[in-house]
């Protein structure tokens, strides 16, 4: 099962890691149906995500995420 952190968190987590090059995807957990997601835009961190699959909107403030860490090390 997937994990979601705070949002802050996530970001004070990333700060560094993009400062040194690496890359992000922001991952969530649609609150209505469960599906994980994953937004279309690197290296950006959204406050809501809409799921494609029940058409709900989920505040990732509120509920949180994660994220997957694309590094050239």
């Amino acid at each position: 099962m997937a994990t979601d952190y705070p949002l802050e968190e996530i970001a004070d987590t990333l700060e560094p890691l993009v400062a040194a090059g690496c890359t992000f995807i922001q991952k969530w957990t649609c609150r209505q149906c469960g599906v994980r997601k994953a937004m279309v835009e690197s290296n950006k961190l959204f406050t809501k995500g809409h799921c494609d699959e029940c058409d709900v909107v989920t505040d990732l403030v509120e509920q949180g995420c994660n994220y997957m860490l694309i590094t050239s090390i």
